[in-house]
């Protein structure tokens, strides 16, 4: 066979060989996939738009969805001045989402048998010239119940009673409540952005964390108007104080949603609205055991805000559909303008009505 016939030959062959049957398939579109990349394209115009109208300087915002962490942006800048854009890992005061760190930490304790929530706080050592603490429990703080006659009959958001649970953790424990954080939860998640008020020297310390590392890290923090930097508050307790970001912020979310903090029947009862039942009707009240608890659209929601000086912050949760918004900010508006504390209803806030109007399943 000469040369010539087989280069035909060999021609033939290789054609064959790359014919469209031998071709690799085209991937196939996902239209639920593209459909939810869509939404969260619209979802971050909109979020930027709500910042511009309620002059936030800088917002950080993640996402989680189905337990997972699906998206995370920053928006606006963490520093004016030097024009330093807003991350996810940027770090922000957490004011009162505070409460749902304290909260868990009191539900492990009451795991190990160190705390009941139905004792009075006098039970803990905490005296009261008028007798309140022999009639006022754990399970009151808890839930803002305990300033009514007789306790747990009315609700009343209060942050300095909410407080009390430092001298319960410190009587039971020995320790103080940012030790107590960092081993209960900021060490065994490795939450590297997580830590006490840095200005409290003394709590960064025990909970070992370098406060200087987490001040280059700290957003700036400005007045309603947008423009005046403001300091920030220097307490830290179970009431507010605590920093964080976005990423650590979805890291706790999810293993609280896993049961890697507390049993699954504490999370069960955390995340369920206290209720009277000794009336008739039954009197439910908006808060569990740390959450706000509240229906909207037929299906329940957690969440809480928090709202300080320089600072405000939103965690809104879809137990169902295993989804969480949350949305730090380095001034007051995502708080200040919405009145969220008047009947504890999240949907009065247009950053949580868009999360809500995008991704809530019907």
């Amino acid at each position: 066979m000469n040369r010539f016939v087989i280069s035909l030959l060999l021609f033939a062959l290789s054609t064959a060989c790359s014919t469209p049957a031998s071709r690799k398939p085209e991937p196939k579109s996902n239209p639920e996939a593209t459909s939810f990349g869509q939404q969260l394209v619209q979802f971050e115009r909109k979020l930027e738009l709500l910042r511009k109208e309620h002059l936030i300087p800088g917002m950080s915002a993640a996402f989680v969805r189905s337990n997972e962490l699906v998206w995370s942006k920053g928006f606006g800048f963490s520093e004016i001045k030097s024009k330093i854009p807003a991350h996810p890992e940027t770090v922000y005061h957490l004011s009162s989402l505070t409460k749902l760190f304290a909260a868990t930490v009191v539900l492990q304790l009451v795991e190990e048998g160190k705390i009941d929530l139905d004792k009075p706080l006098s039970f803990y050592g905490i005296k009261s010239r008028s007798g309140e603490t022999d009639r006022v429990t754990v399970r009151h703080l808890l839930t803002h119940t305990s300033e009514s006659t007789p306790p747990g009959t009315r609700y009343r958001y209060n942050g300095t009673r909410f407080g009390e649970l430092d001298r319960v953790l410190e009587h039971v424990t020995r320790k103080r409540f940012g030790l107590l954080l960092t081993e209960g939860i900021i060490d065994p998640l490795a939450l590297s952005s997580t830590a006490p008020n840095p200005e409290d020297l003394e709590s960064c310390r025990m909970a070992r964390k370098d406060p200087r590392k987490i001040l280059v890290a700290l957003a700036m923090g400005y007045e309603s108007a947008g423009k005046k930097p403001v300091p920030y508050a220097t307490y830290f307790g179970t009431s507010a104080g605590m920093v964080s970001s976005v990423m650590d912020m979805a890291k706790f979310s999810v293993a609280y949603d896993h049961d890697r903090l507390l049993k699954p029947e504490t999370r069960k009862a955390a995340t369920t609205a206290f209720t009277m039942t000794n009336t008739v009707p039954e009197i439910r009240f908006p808060c569990g055991l740390g959450w706000f608890v509240q229906e909207f659209r037929n299906q329940k929601i957690l969440w809480h805000h928090g709202l300080w000086q320089g600072t405000s912050a939103l965690i809104v949760k879809i137990p169902d559909q295993g989804t969480t918004f949350v949305l730090l900010a380095n001034s007051d508006r995502l708080s200040s303008t919405f009145d969220l504390g008047v009947d504890e209803n999240v949907s009065r806030s247009p950053f949580a009505r868009t999360f809500l109007d995008r991704f809530l399943a019907p």
